[in-house]
């Protein structure tokens, strides 16, 4: 799908074991001096956000009304005390931030440093969702589902999927999605099924509320719940995130689905009643995005901020 771009201010960080990098290529204004291969970003709308990835990097962005004593508007590498991994992450506010990946890995940031959970599984995790400090939730293979309750994690199922993504609208209103087109529901009690009405498999969900959330996934696929899934788009993108910044203000991002092998091919979209492109640099290849007061965007080549215009 080709629209015209809704302008984007971006500002766009490249993390490279090579140094420094500066340059502007289209929308995007590129400096860095970091790594590459982030899978996941989440911010708390306060400014501050973080971005995980390869080989267990954890990156912090500290916003100019931040009271870190990092650098204020700049990336900063926070020692994650692992070599994993590291495929999701959840930030409730700067002290309360969770990330999780390969071999049952969930860590806890407290505002201070990173300190590792017992999760009680081996099994390669994907999502986490944060509600609140006693409802945190976290997915991945296996199809496993894992609850913490503020002092312990627990397992709540498992069974055949990989479950990609994880989001929660209240306590009683949790979704995860994953293979084959898998959508669980929570409703407080139990963990159950819904049509998705497709097989692509979904890598991505998020919630407005109990009556309004988003999936997205591989084929371009789109899915919007109201009660029931439908479809909202297909295509042939790969899919990676989605994020809800309110009603009808939507971002889904990805890339297209040989651009790895072949030329690059980023992929920003935001719905806001019809469906729009965004410019960015096809480097950035988006692997998930984080959508509050900034779209906060991560992928395989960098990180990257933008305020809508």
């Amino acid at each position: 799908m080709r629209k015209a771009a809704l302008a984007v201010a971006i500002l766009v960080t490249i993390f490279s074991l090579c140094g420094c990098s500066t340059g502007n290529s289209g929308k995007m204004s590129w400096t860095g001096d970091c790594r590459d291969k982030l899978f996941a970003v989440s911010t708390t709308g306060g400014g501050e956000a973080w971005s995980v990835g390869a080989a267990g990097v954890i990156l912090h962005y500290a916003g100019p009304g931040s009271s870190t004593s990092q650098d204020a508007g700049a990336w900063n590498l926070q020692q994650s005390g692992t070599t994993i991994d590291l495929k999701g992450i959840s930030a409730l506010d700067p002290s309360h931030v969770w990330a999780v990946g390969g071999n049952g890995t969930i860590l806890f940031y407290n505002g201070h440093q990173w300190l590792r959970q017992d999760s009680g599984t081996d099994v390669e995790l994907c999502g986490v969702c944060a509600l609140n400090t006693s409802h945190v939730w976290a997915c991945g293979w296996g199809e496993t589902i894992l609850f913490f309750d503020g002092t312990r994690w627990a397992r709540q199922r498992s069974g055949e999927a990989v479950l990609r993504g994880i989001t929660a609208a209240d306590a009683n209103s949790v979704w995860a999605v994953g293979s084959n087109g898998v959508i669980l529901h929570f409703d407080g009690s139990r963990w159950a099924g819904q049509d998705s009405g497709t097989d692509s498999e979904l890598t991505s969900v998020s919630a407005v509320n109990r009556g309004d959330a988003w999936a997205c996934g591989l084929n371009g696929t789109v899915l919007r719940f109201s009660g029931e899934w439908h479809e909202q788009r297909s295509g042939d993108e790969m899919l990676r995130g989605i994020s809800v910044a309110g009603k009808n203000d939507v971002w889904v991002v990805g890339y297209l689905t040989q651009a790895l092998a072949t030329t690059p091919g980023s992929v920003v979209l935001r719905f806001d009643g019809r469906w729009q492109e965004q410019a960015v640099d096809p480097r950035l290849y988006p692997t998930g995005v984080s959508a509050q007061k900034a779209i906060w965007v991560a992928g395989l080549g960098g990180v990257a901020r933008g305020e809508p215009r």
